[in-house]
């Protein structure tokens, strides 16, 4: 994508997403409300989740297009993510909105991770992101670890999966919460900012095209009615010429043979 930060290292290699969600919900509100655009419920609760509406967590939107000569994009050449795990937490007051919760983070693709959040951050999430994406590397379910995460406690994480001779991309905002050394240590760098704000503000201008579809087809019905009248009016005038032109000849036989 033009414009847009985008890695190679997931082309042609097996990946697993890792998301810190308890962070990544918090930061990308800050960035979304920065660029004047509100989020909704089809990929967001405040401050336990939050996700890019028009994209799977499996898909590798951040992967690196090869255009061909061209310069028509084939299909995105990097394969779908084994696993997309979500890590996140949320008072335990209500079940329903619990389970609610876990229930929308699977529509959206994801293996839900939801703790139970006391005070401020869970430290819960950052244990079991560090615990499941280094278990996975040391078994070699994936090749390379994406991991959406900004705070620098994951650098010795980042560090001992490469160790396990995996690639590590890190996805964050540029401008909100991300630390340098995980920038610095990662192998790979994807700001998400644009993907994150482009994507939100795909979805409300397309539904403002069907809300706009919407409002003009009572006229756009109306115009068709109009000009099927006007067709049918053309034909039944035809029509009546074309009997005006029979009769008239048939009289002229008619006097013609008496």
């Amino acid at each position: 994508m033009y414009g847009r930060d985008e890695t190679r290292l997931l082309i042609g290699r097996s990946w697993t997403l890792f998301v810190d969600g308890e962070n990544f919900a918090k930061r990308g509100q800050d960035v979304l409300a920065k660029a004047e655009v509100k989020p909704d419920r089809i990929a967001w609760s405040r401050d336990v989740y939050l996700w890019f509406p028009n994209s799977k967590a499996t898909q590798p939107f951040m992967a690196h297009y090869v255009y061909d000569r061209d310069d028509r994009p084939p299909p995105i050449q990097a394969p779908a993510a084994t696993r997309a795990f979500y890590y996140t937490s949320m008072p335990y007051t209500n079940e329903r909105e619990v389970l609610a919760s876990r229930l929308a983070l699977r529509r959206l693709g994801f293996e839900p991770r939801m703790f139970q959040r006391r005070q401020g951050k869970s430290k819960a999430v950052d244990l079991a992101l560090a615990t499941d994406a280094l278990t996975l590397a040391g078994e070699g379910r994936y090749e390379v670890a994406v991991i959406f995460a900004g705070d620098g406690d994951y650098v010795p994480v980042v560090e001992a999966i490469k160790r396990l001779g995996r690639h590590v991309v890190v996805g964050f905002f540029a401008d909100s919460g991300l630390s340098d050394e995980m920038r610095i240590t990662a192998d790979d760098f994807v700001d998400l900012t644009p993907y994150l704000v482009g994507d939100w503000k795909a979805l409300y201008k397309s539904r403002e095209n069907a809300a706009k579809r919407l409002a003009e087809e009572p006229a756009r019905r109306a115009e068709q009615e109009r000009k099927r009248a006007e067709a049918l009016a053309r034909r039944a005038e035809a029509d009546k010429r074309r009997a005006e032109a029979q009769r008239q000849r048939e009289a002229a036989q008619q006097a013609k043979g008496s």
